[in-house]
């Protein structure tokens, strides 16, 4: 017989069957208004293409459509996929009252489909069933089958439209997740949001003693141990809100009386209100556990007297680092007794200095499996004794770690006496170590006087040099002005001459012929604007240079990094000149609070290094090595912080320089040339500002410095 829910298609399908049978109607429709409007004529050619048309549509649909009337459901129209459901040719069924699609469905379910079918036509409601047919060759098959009436204008029934599908494949697969549920070892459930099973496998009956019937009429909780009943509700709590998986135990009563333990595994569906659910018996596990225990009370009890006899501390740790066991020497040592040690982890012992680091020893040795040999320090009445301890881990007989177990030996005199040993050599150390970082400290001074020095002068003589060109400069540049307006005036006065007197003196054309006044007139604008551009070309220089200095900026500043750099370059510009190009890539950057001098002066170094590093010559691994280049790139790297990087394509420093290449009075240039001090310098200003400054090299590869610096100088506040 046919169940219930073989008359249910879910959502997705009922609404794409229902969509196909419309496009199908509309289609029907509009060839049998297209073929009233046909005239005869134009009727055999016109029906042919729409046939063909017609059948490609039908074609290309998965299952049988049809088209049929009568109560016997008489066949008018069926498509070719009939035959691969049923097994019979479409032909077979079209205009045949001998075989008919109700003729197909199985006998045992026959009378129901066509009853439930015929009472949808009756209401004008879609229908939509799932039942078994008898295939041509005798077996039998699954079909889901959605078939809807069309009525005259008047409300007659002309006849029904529907459309079959082989669900076989689905059915078949179904079936095996029913096997499966049937049989499974565990006890499989499925329990609804209202506290009932809705539906149960067999291993229930043979676990609990009680029928499906008698579990699925009362409350799943009543059955729950009343102990267990409070854990159940908090570890199940989750499923009714959202689909997650719990996993907990319980005690389940049987039917006669007693309890077995069960481990569950389940989650949930909000949409169908279900709980899936399995459990799984572990009584037998629950009851070797317990045996176990007892057992391992009865090793402990053996093994207390075992290490009672050392006069070694002995203790043992779970995992959580709380004292499972320990002898009376470890209760000496900790002036306690067993009792008091008991439970309690080293933050209850000990100062909380001491404590912090015995649980970093012990955190040590259950993360990594090694054995440690550590020695500790321990306040006792005594006063503060040293002990060796050896730690390790402890295993349970599956292997698993369940604690460490420690043992600790006093060696205070021997450890006194190293100490003494070690103090001494350690005070003639620690005087050597402050002698050389003193040396280091002078060595590190003398190079930041002697750079500042020098280039607190280069500043003095660049401003000097600045002022000193300054004036002058004002003085053309404004003057300019004045002889533009006083040669206009004088050209405009020749041009008034020459329009009122155009028959000069003999004496008066000759001259002009001299001086070629035409050219004049046309030169003269000409060279007080190029008087003009140098002139500002000077300022801009000036400015440059006034930037550079900055001596009347000596505390912080917020600038512009790119003027900065700009200013550098063009006090560089007659070396750069050498044919070496320079490439930028400034990104946006934001103004930097900084000491603006000292930074000037770090880009000063690091660009006169990439000159003198490219004048040596170029790499032979680089692409563009044929061109000296110096690159320099700015970008916003984060939120406060900013990037330059200053690239050379030169031959590049060895690691064995590299290393090196900061440290004080360190030089790869002939003597004479270099001093040391400029890339020492360079890092301790970058370090003064909070930043950070790296070099990147390789022989044959070019250097690359990387500067980072933070907008806002921490010093500042």
């Amino acid at each position: 017989m046919m169940s219930a829910d073989r008359v249910i298609l879910d959502a997705q399908t009922y609404q794409s069957l229902q969509q196909e049978i419309a496009e199908l109607r509309q289609r029907l429709t509009q060839f049998e208004q297209n073929d009233r409007a046909t005239d005869e004529f134009e009727l055999p050619f016109t029906c042919s293409v729409r046939e063909k048309q017609f059948q490609s549509l039908i074609a290309n649909i998965p299952g049988a459509v049809y088209r049929c009337r009568g109560e016997r459901w008489n066949v008018e129209f069926i498509s070719d996929a009939i035959a691969r459901i049923s097994g019979y040719p479409a032909t077979d069924f079209i205009n045949n009252p001998q075989r008919t699609l109700i003729d197909l469905i199985h006998p045992e379910e026959r009378d129901l489909i066509q009853q439930t079918f015929n009472q949808a036509i009756a209401t004008q409601q879609p229908c939509t069933l799932e039942y078994r047919i008898l295939h041509a060759n005798g077996s039998t098959r699954w079909v889901s089958h959605k078939g809807q009436g069309f009525w005259s204008e008047n409300g007659t029934l002309l006849g029904i439209d529907g459309i079959l599908f082989d669900i076989s494949d689905r059915k078949r697969t179904e079936e095996e997740r029913e096997h499966f549920f049937n049989f499974s070892l565990d006890m499989a459930c499925m329990a609804g949001f209202d506290g009932y099973f809705k539906r149960i496998n067999p291993q229930w009956e043979k676990t609990l003693g009680y029928s499906r019937e008698q579990l699925k009429t009362q409350p799943f909780l009543e059955l729950v141990h009343p102990d267990d009943r409070e854990s159940t509700i908090a570890a199940t709590q989750g499923l009714t809100t959202g689909s997650v998986i719990v996993s907990f135990e319980n005690r389940y009563r049987t039917k006669d009386g007693s309890y077995r333990w069960l481990l569950w595994s389940a989650t949930s569906s909000l949409e169908q209100q279900l709980i899936y659910a399995t459990a799984r018996d572990i009584t037998e596990r629950k009851q070797a556990e317990e045996t176990l225990k007892e057992t391992n009370q009865d090793l402990e009890i053996s093994l207390k007297a075992i290490i009672e006899a050392t006069s070694d501390a002995i203790f043992f740790k779970d995992c959580q680092g709380h004292y499972i066991l320990v002898n009376s020497s470890c209760a000496e040592v900790l002036s306690k007794s067993i009792e008091e040690i008991l439970g309690q982890d080293d933050t209850a012992l000990f100062p909380p200095e001491i404590a912090t680091r015995l649980q970093a020893n012990d955190e040590e040795v259950l993360s990594t499996g090694k054995t440690l040999s550590i020695e500790d320090a321990i306040l006792t009445p005594e006063g503060v004794r040293i002990y060796q301890t050896t730690k390790d881990i402890c295993r349970n007989g599956r292997g698993e770690i369940i604690g460490l177990v420690g043992i600790a030996r006093d060696i205070t005199k021997r450890r006194k006496a190293e100490e003494a040993l070690q103090r001494s050599e350690g005070q003639l150390r620690e005087k050597a170590r402050e002698l050389e970082q003193t040396l280091l400290q002078l060595k590190k001074t003398q190079a930041q006087l002697i750079q500042s020095e020098k280039m607190s002068s280069l500043g003095q003589m660049v401003a000097g040099i600045a002022h000193e060109i300054n004036n002058p400069v004002n003085f053309i540049y404004g003057n300019l002005n004045h002889i533009e307006g006083n040669s206009q005036d004088l050209f405009e006065l020749i041009g008034l001459y020459q329009q009122q007197y155009p028959q000069a003196n003999p004496i008066i054309e000759e001259t002009i012929d001299e001086i070629d006044l035409d050219f004049i007139l046309e030169d003269v604008p000409q060279v007080l604007a190029s008087m003009k551009t140098g002139a500002e070309r000077i300022r801009q220089i000036v400015l440059s240079l006034r930037n550079f200095a900055r001596l009347d900026e000596v505390g912080l500043k917020i600038i512009d990094l790119h003027e900065g750099i700009e200013s550098t370059l063009t006090v560089l510009k007659h070396r750069l000149k050498r044919n070496i190009t320079t490439l930028k890539k400034y990104g946006t950057l934001p103004k930097v609070e900084c000491y603006p001098a000292q930074i000037n002066q770090v880009w000063l170094s690091l660009l006169t290094n990439a000159i003198d590093a490219l004048e040596m010559g170029t790499g032979i691994d680089v692409v563009d090595s044929l061109v000296p280049t110096i690159t320099i790139q700015t970008e916003r790297v984060e939120e406060d912080l900013i990037q330059v990087c200053i690239r050379d394509n030169g031959i590049g420093l060895p690691s064995k320089v590299k290393d090196k290449i900061f440290d004080p009075f360190f030089t790869t240039k002939p003597i004479g040339k270099g001093t040391g001090l400029g890339l020492s310098v360079c890092y301790q200003i970058v370090q003064k500002h909070g930043g950070t400054i790296e070099v990147y090299s390789k022989p044959g590869r070019g250097s690359t410095f990387q500067i980072v610096l933070p907008v806002r100088n921490s010093s500042s506040s």
